[in-house]
């Protein structure tokens, strides 16, 4: 079987996105939590936080975010598809988010993962026994150098203005509709 591509990848991962926000708005029904939204701004925080201490393609990110786990900006990405979910969905689709978000994170990350070894060779390799692939453990935290600049140069902003906006059409639509 062919390995896909990072197109095809990326593809898959903006079409789930898509239909989540679909399903979303079929099913805003549930009460708002605080809890939700708080994991939400976290999840968007620590795609930030990871966005500005990153060279892509120039450097192994190891410090900041990126010594909690290799994938600190898929990880965000998960806890506000996830705070989404608690905050709009019945407690049935909420796995149903989790399977969705595996299918399409996982395979991206393996194929990173592949880059990296063959770029970064025996350092990515000692990285990655370090450090987890998805899920945060605080072992040894190495404080790193945060760069708005760099954030921005990331294009981190453009979750920033997608989260505010789905935010935006939820509480509006709730006042509106509901």
């Amino acid at each position: 079987m062919k390995k896909p591509t990072y197109r095809q990848l990326n593809f898959f991962r903006k079409f789930l996105g898509a239909l989540f926000v679909l399903i979303l708005f079929c099913y805003r029904k549930e009460k708002l939590r605080k809890p939700a939204i708080l994991l939400i701004l976290s999840g968007l925080l620590t795609r930030f936080w990871a966005a500005g201490t990153i060279s892509k393609n120039r450097e192994l990110a190891r410090s900041g975010p990126y010594s909690l786990t290799r994938n600190p900006l898929y990880f965000g990405s998960f806890m506000m598809g996830f705070g989404f979910s608690v905050l709009l969905l019945p407690v049935s689709l909420i796995l149903g988010f989790c399977i969705a978000f595996s299918c399409a994170y996982l395979p991206k990350m393996r194929q990173e993962e592949s880059d990296l070894r063959r770029f970064f060779g025996s350092d990515f390799e000692n990285y990655s026994n370090q450090v987890p692939l998805f899920f945060p453990k605080i072992h040894s935290y190495a404080k790193s150098k945060f760069s708005l600049k760099l954030a921005v140069r990331n294009k981190e902003y453009n979750a920033f203005l997608a989260i505010l906006l789905l935010l935006a059409v939820i509480f509006l639509g709730r006042k509106r509709f509901i």
